[in-house]
């Protein structure tokens, strides 16, 4: 220790510039002087922050002192943990309020709108979308009848399902794969359109499309046909070649509610007939995936069941279109199209699980939302991921309790599909009624949930900013949820509520935007 501390101090600073940020937190409990050459260096208080927040800083900005960035830095996480939102907006769009046909990623905003009352097979219709940061709006005329969309603004792309009508000899799905900023064909596909068969020997009753996942090249969807002759479907194509990576069919061992790409490998697929959140592995073209993980949820009294779990993640990180080019070319793309200042990283990411369980004899659907990071459903080992092993069963009482919280709080969830989750937090609405208020005057709550463990557990540590933590244990009586046992969790979060004096359905949220949905406003 002495050779280093005789090192000058330039030298040690240049090789802490190559210490991640894990190493240089550690490095500050081992002595005074690396306590305070850490804390006294705006480049590393800046690193070490940009990991505490799991966040990686997407601007080019050189000329920009560290000093000024920590503080960017730490007044927007204030900002999210106080919900205080440096201005507002009202956007009025054409059409009814429709929770199916919006879409918010990554500061970009869009609603998709009929030319008919309902979907018909060679119907037109047209985009609506607002980029939140510039404040552009612009609306595409679209030849088709659109019956759901998704998009990534990383890498310019717009995914259209196109209604094909439901007629099992013309049971296809088309996918139109376009360009978000003018809805024109993708230059990188190699199929602008894909046509796909689903497969179905026997009339849909008006098949639908749960959920859209783009993960990098892959684009995942899961069709139900409400029907009883066919089972849910999971179809995940690579968009740029336009070929079928993989399809998993609903079977008597694992059912289909909804699903999630954790990345290009894993899929995440939640289970109500057998209470349990499923981990499969996408592995080569063309070959189911491979069912490695079971992780058991708490187990139902005879005399209630489960409804469809919905399952809720932001969508997976892709690669900016501007990677590869020059700080030049990026700045000035950036000046034109400016995208996000931060990215949650991978490691960071929430998993929401909507439960409804209903209980027959009294008629009651109860909901309850269960959260976990996202790195519970993901093997540090990569050897954990032989195809050849056998099946894991994870016990709820081996990571539920400690590594889960499940909620109840009665919330607006008029449609679970929009987008209320990004990164670490979440976002939903509650009503209240003030003491002595007439019904008339209901009030509508943002209540901003945040799932930061590293943040959590390094601020109760120092003892600051610990007064909107939760650490009580939360219990889930029996008589109303499972029926079998009293289900308790712990998992630390913070929660933030704020009053909204205008009334709306749901709301939608990305790393810098809350957005309510109001059929009125």
């Amino acid at each position: 220790m002495a050779d280093i501390f005789g090192l000058p101090l330039e030298v040690l600073l240049h090789m802490l510039e190559f210490a991640q940020w894990k190493d240089l937190l550690r490095l500050i409990s081992t002595c005074k002087f690396f306590r305070t050459l850490i804390e006294e260096t705006s480049a590393l208080q800046y690193k070490i922050e940009l990991g505490v927040y799991g966040v990686t800083d997407l601007r080019t900005e050189p000329n920009v002192p560290y000093p000024k960035r920590l503080k960017r830095l730490v007044d927007f996480q204030s900002s999210w943990r106080t919900a205080t939102f440096a201005h507002t907006s009202e956007v009025s769009l054409p059409g009814a309020w429709d929770g199916w046909t919006y879409e918010l990623q990554k500061g970009f905003f869009a609603r998709s709108l009929l030319h008919q009352n309902a979907p018909v097979p060679g119907g037109m219709s047209e985009m609506v979308l607002v980029n939140l940061r510039t404040a552009r709006h612009w609306r595409c005329q679209l030849d088709l009848e659109v019956q759901d969309f998704s998009f990534d603004p990383d890498q310019n792309l717009a995914v259209l399902f196109q209604w094909m009508g439901l007629d099992p000899d013309t049971a296809e799905t088309r996918i139109h794969l376009r360009q978000l900023d003018s809805l024109k064909p993708h230059p990188l596909a190699e199929q602008p359109v894909i046509t796909y068969d689903l497969g179905w020997r026997q009339r849909p009753l008006g098949w639908t499309i749960h959920s859209i996942q783009i993960a990098g090249d892959l684009v995942g969807v899961l069709f139900d046909p409400r029907s009883f002759g066919e089972g849910d479907k999971i179809v995940v194509w690579n968009w740029k070649t336009g070929q079928a990576v993989t399809e998993l069919p609903a079977t008597r061992i694992v059912g289909l509610d909804s699903f999630a790409l954790l990345s290009e490998r894993i899929m995440v697929v939640p289970d109500a007939r057998q209470p349990s959140i499923n981990v499969f592995l996408l592995g080569e073209p063309g070959k189911r995936p491979v069912h490695r993980k079971c992780f058991v949820l708490p187990r139902l009294a005879a005399d209630r069941r489960m409804e469809r779990i919905i399952c809720r993640s932001d969508p997976v990180a892709s690669a900016a279109s501007s990677a590869a080019a020059s700080p030049l070319a990026r700045g000035r793309e950036q000046a034109l199209n400016p995208g996000p200042t931060y990215q949650v990283s991978d490691n960071g990411r929430l998993l929401c699980f909507v439960i409804n369980i209903w209980k027959f004899d009294a008629d009651i659907v109860n909901t309850v939302h269960l959260f976990t990071p996202m790195d519970v459903f993901m093997s540090p080992d990569e050897g954990d991921w032989n195809p050849n092993h056998e099946i894991k069963y994870v016990p709820w009482k081996d990571w539920g309790p400690e590594k889960a919280r499940m909620l109840a709080e009665p919330m607006l969830v008029r449609n679970p599909f929009v987008t209320f989750i990004h990164g670490h937090r979440f976002v939903m609405a509650s009503t209240h009624l003030d003491a002595g208020e007439p019904v008339g005057n209901l009030s509508h709550y943002i209540h901003l949930y945040d799932f930061n463990q590293t943040a959590i557990r390094r601020d109760l540590l120092r003892e600051t900013k610990v007064e909107d933590i939760c650490r009580d244990r939360t219990t889930l009586p029996k008589e109303d949820f499972f029926g079998t046992t009293d289900v308790v969790t712990a998992l630390p979060y913070r929660c933030c509520r704020k009053r909204l004096d205008i009334p709306y359905e749901a709301l939608m949220m990305d790393g810098e935007n809350v957005i309510a949905l109001s059929a009125f406003h």
